[in-house]
Formats: C-alpha cells, structure tokens, sequence
C-alpha cells in the first residue's frame, strides 16, 4: 500500500469496513501517516471524519500538535466541535495556541463545553487578557461604601469624590467607567467600557431622553437579540446633551463586542489605506456579514443601515468574527409580514441584501459574480440572504480545498483525479526504506 492510497482511503471513507481498511493501510511500514505535515490529518478534519481522527492520533507517529498546534485550529475553523473536544483530550495539544484563538472561537460560537474547558485548563487561564480598566481598590471602597448608604443613588462622582474613575449602580450591581475614551458616539448618545469589580467588561451606552424619547425601538431590538444585561434611568436637571435639552440619562449595559468596527478593519488610519486582505478572508467576512444579517431576519428584524462601520469584527488571520451593531434604523416586522412602510418608503428583506451587496462590490472589492446577484434593480430577481450565504460557503470551500498553504497546508481533498493522485506523490515524497519525508529527501525522484 502507498500513502497516496491511504489518503484516497480516508477522502472515500464511509463506514467501519473504510475504517478497517484505513487500519490495515496503517500497519504498512512503507506508510507513514505523518509526511507532508500530517496531511492525512489534514483530510481526516476537514471531512469531519472523527473515527478517522481518532485512528490516526492513536498511531505514534502522528503528534496533533506539530506545526504550532495548527490542526486543532483548522478542526474549529471548519466548525468540526467534536474533532476539537477530542483534541483537546490530547496532552501535547496547546489550548492556547494562535493567542488563544480556540477560546476565543468557543466565545464567539457560545459553545459552553469547549469554554468550560479551556478556561479550566491553566494554560489557557495564564494567557487569558487583563480587565481593560485599571481600577485600585481605594475606589471600589469608596464606591460601595457611597452606594450601601445611598440606596436610592445610580452615579457616584469622580468629581465629587475625588477617585480617578465614576461608577454607576445598574440594577444593584456596581460598574467602574472608564475615563474619556469612548467606544462609539452618535447623534443621541455615546458607548463606553464599563468594568464590573470582578475585572468583567461591558459596554455602557448613555442616553440622553426627552419627554418624547421614552420608547426606544432600538432598545427593545437589543433585548430580543439578548445584548442587554441592565438598565437604569436617572433623572437630572434638565441639561443639554448630544445637542437636545434632556432630563433624565438613560443607561444601558450592553454584552462587550470584541474587535473594532469593520470599516476600520478595511480602512486604516485617517488616509483610510486599504488593508490587504487574501480572497479566502474577503470572501469569509462577506459570508459572515450575511450571517449576522439572516440572523436579524430569522428574528423579523430589518437592519436598515447595513454599512461597513455598523459591524464589529474581531479578525485574527483565519479566525473572522463579524456582529452587527447598531440598530438605531431598525424596524420590526410582525410574523409573515416580509415588508413594511414608514413615511411613504417600503422597507424588506430585499433592501437589507442590497445594501450588503454594496458592501461586497465597494468595501471588500469581490468579485461581480459574488454580488451581482444582491444588486438587481428589480427586488423580485434579488437573490434570497439564504441563497446567498450557500453560494459564498461553496466558494470558499473551493478555495480552502484548492488552496496550498506555504505553511501546513489546506489541500484538495476529495475526490482525487490522476492529476491530484500525482500531486499527492510529488508532495509526499517518501522513501520505501526509511520513510523520509520530503523536507529530508528534497530529490527523490
């Protein structure tokens, strides 16, 4: 048996007589499962073939963590959470690897197991981020202290009191604030960290409201999309902020969004100098801008003002994570309703996906074929948000399946042709005697 067999092996695996097949291919001594780094690893992941992973860890051959601990990565980048779980089993594995990008990939997908286990592990814990505001113990004495004999009271004062930061009181719990830095500001308000005692981060978005500003739509959007933690109202003099003459402030603790806006991803510094990012990434935050978008829809919620600067993004090479924000444009739809008219304008679906589609022509400079679709001018030919996530997974399918990394590699992997057999042979080279490996054997022939 070759290696180019045992490879053909797994691509083609589909029960346990594969699997006794891919075992006898193993007990070959010409076949070592290891070459190419760990390329039959490699293929064994990216189909989600875990009995198959599970097989080719167990040979001794084979260390998971060659290469900077870049399979497990690649197991979660393909979304394979049970390949990850069994990985993480393995001593030689590094959880915190690609700083400490499983558990910020486990954050970003909610997945509570795989969290609980990497923040159980010391590893992990050692790397993990300091609390983003530096806050002495003086002040958090002195800020409960207020707070216990002012039951009634939301804000205590720097200014007053003479600390380096304020904190607010949001439905009893207490929050350091951070000093004149701001994560956001817009016409009716503006976002900054809040900091539980525990060394939590929160964002804090400070509203000023008039007596015509008590129902705000867009806070009611934020709790159905579960972002909301607290909220209080203060009242105050009445007072001019963000231009309006208001008497009570609105607080609203929000869930901390990691990353920064997309536009600011895309164009950096005050020029706006374009980043270069490689066509798998374009297409990857494209396909993640529509998600987060069907997610909105799926909840009956237009987004209205669908622009690179209203999406966070927490990019790290291949680990992407796109979250929409900000919805103060945002309208409900009531169920089975698919549009809605405000002010003599028709709101749909099909206005979110245009505007997306704008997105992908003007910011990520795709490819036509990759938004022409979103851009016709009769809504009735649009392309469905659904459709459109489907086309851009299968495109950058093709691309990680066709692409050879400089470093381990994402490879093609099913099914072979006599072209791609030959390739195999090319790259895994290896000698019948002492299976060397290419990298020590640059010319067999």
């Amino acid at each position: 048996m070759s290696v180019e067999d045992l490879l053909e092996d797994i691509v083609n695996y589909f029960d346990e007589d594969d699997l006794e097949a891919i075992k006898i291919g193993l007990q070959d001594p010409n076949v070592d499962p290891s070459i190419n780094f760990n390329y039959a690893l490699q293929i064994a992941i990216d189909m989600g073939l875990l009995p198959v992973v599970e097989l080719l860890v167990a040979d001794p051959r084979v260390n998971p963590a060659k290469y900077d601990n870049f399979l497990i990565r690649r197991a979660a980048q393909m979304g394979e959470r049970d390949i990850v779980k069994f990985l993480l089993k393995d001593k030689r594995i590094d959880p915190s690897s690609g700083n400490n990008f499983l558990l910020r990939w486990a954050t970003a997908g909610n997945y509570l197991d795989i969290i609980e286990t990497l923040k159980n592990d010391p590893r992990v814990v050692n790397h993990q981020a300091e609390p983003l505001l530096k806050i002495s113990a003086e002040e958090w004495i002195k800020a409960k202290d207020y707070f216990n004999s002012h039951q009634e009271e939301i804000k205590f004062s720097k200014k007053r009191h003479g600390t380096d930061h304020s904190f607010i009181k949001v439905e009893g719990e207490i929050y350091a604030l951070a000093v004149r830095s701001f994560l956001g500001e817009g016409n009716f308000g503006l976002v900054k960290v809040a900091q539980t005692e525990a060394g939590e981060n929160f964002a804090l978005k400070i509203e000023g409201l008039d007596l015509n500003a008590k129902n705000n739509a867009e806070t009611e959007i934020l709790k159905i999309l579960g972002m909301i933690k607290a909220q209080a109202t203060r009242a105050i003099p009445k007072k001019e902020f963000k231009e309006r003459l208001v008497t009570e402030k609105l607080y609203t603790m929000l869930k901390l969004i990691k990353g920064e806006e997309l536009f600011k991803s895309i164009y950096i510094g005050s020029n706006r100098t374009r980043r270069q990012f490689s066509e798998e990434q374009k297409l990857d935050i494209a396909l993640k801008c529509c998600e987060a978008i069907q997610h909105l829809h799926n909840l009956g919620i237009l987004h209205n003002d669908i622009k690179a600067a209203n999406f966070m993004a927490d990019i790290y090479d291949a680990y992407i994570v796109i979250q929409a924000i900000d919805f103060g444009f945002s309208l409900r739809l009531k169920p089975n309703q698919d549009s809605i008219t405000k002010e003599g304008v028709t709101y749909s679906f099909g206005t979110d996906i245009y505007d997306l589609g704008m997105l992908l022509k003007a910011d990520l400079q795709l490819d036509e074929k990759f938004y022409k679709n979103m851009l016709m001018p009769d809504i009735t030919e649009r392309i469905t948000l659904p459709e459109q996530i489907i086309f851009l997974k299968s495109e950058l399918v093709k691309i990680q399946k066709n692409k050879i990394n400089e470093a381990p590699g994402l490879a093609p992997i099913t099914p072979f042709n006599d072209s791609q057999k030959e390739n195999i042979k090319n790259k895994a080279l290896i000698d019948p005697v002492n299976h060397t490996n290419k990298s020590e054997k640059k010319q067999l022939k």
